[in-house]
């Protein structure tokens, strides 16, 4: 009964009181009420004594027993259970727990009451203050209202020259990225004709050194050669020595009786087969030297 006495007290508050403020302080009335009402009806077993805050008396030994009674089942509380009784060990009294549970409802009710009665004045007296203050403010603003509104037409001037700032520092930044872009271009291919140039160099180099050897392998033949045509030059002059040595030999032994009158082929000019010989091998080395230019010269433009 007490259980429904407070559920029922709770639900009247939550009807009057609407704000959130209420509903917290109601539902904070709402536990210390059951606090208050289990502390109240609690039963305790210390040193054998039956405590309640109305009724005091030693007893030995403290057990419930519940008959029902077709209207119910028995509570310790007293609900709607008729016939719950409380039995001693030193002799029966038979007392109806209605009528504990009634005062303690009666008082729990009360003090109830009395919070719920200094809460509603409360808030009533806060509403107060607050349409006081409403008031307040209002009459405030309507006294001080500014007549005339600040000229922010130099913030929004100043705002727009940095706008415009911003915007042709945007421009000079792209221009700047722009031309990094192009001389990272330009860069590149630099790098790819500088790699280019260095490997014609290389191979050019490789080409000159080997025309080197060649010229080389021609200086010595000619070399060869020069030798050659001293060699026949030595040979030439000691047959030509020799020839006239024998002429003279048979011209002794003949004497001056003898005129013999032969006709002797043409003797050979022997400088001018020299001098044939050495134009056709100079002639030879000449050609060569063009053939080897000519070739590297090609190799150099390619």
């Amino acid at each position: 009964m007490s259980h429904r006495a407070s559920h029922s007290s709770s639900r009247s508050l939550v009807g009057v009181c609407h704000t959130p403020k209420a509903s917290s302080h109601i539902s904070s009335l709402n536990h210390d009420i059951h606090n208050d009402h289990v502390k109240n009806s609690s039963i305790s077993h210390h040193g054998g004594f039956y405590k309640d805050s109305n009724v005091r008396r030693k007893i030995t030994r403290v057990s419930f027993s519940t008959r029902s009674s077709g209207h119910g089942h028995g509570n310790v509380y007293g609900g709607h259970s008729h016939g719950s009784l409380l039995k001693t060990s030193g002799g029966q009294h038979d007392w109806m727990n209605t009528g504990l549970m009634s005062i303690n409802e009666k008082e729990t009710m009360q003090h109830l009451n009395q919070r719920l009665s200094s809460y509603l004045e409360k808030v009533h007296s806060l509403e107060q203050e607050n349409t006081q203050l409403e008031r307040k403010i209002c009459e405030w603003y309507a006294n001080n209202a500014p007549t005339n509104l600040p000229d922010s037409s130099q913030f929004f001037r100043s705002i727009q020259e940095l706008q415009n700032e911003i915007f042709s520092t945007n421009v000079s930044n792209a221009g700047i990225v722009l031309q990094i872009d192009n001389a990272q271009l330009a860069a590149d291919d630099l790098r790819n004709k500088y790699e280019l140039e260095m490997n014609h160099r290389r191979n050019v180099e490789a080409d000159v050194s080997n025309l080197r050897k060649v010229l080389e392998e021609l200086n010595m033949q000619r070399q060869d050669l020069e030798i050659q045509v001293r060699c026949l030059q030595e040979e030439l002059l000691q047959l030509k020595n020799s020839h006239e040595e024998e002429v003279n030999s048979l011209r002794a032994q003949l004497g001056a009786r003898v005129n013999v009158e032969v006709d002797a082929a043409p003797s050979i000019d022997l400088n001018k087969v020299l001098s044939e010989v050495r134009e056709q091998y100079e002639n030879l080395m000449e050609r060569n030297l063009r053939e080897v230019e000519s070739i590297f010269l090609a190799r150099v433009r390619h």
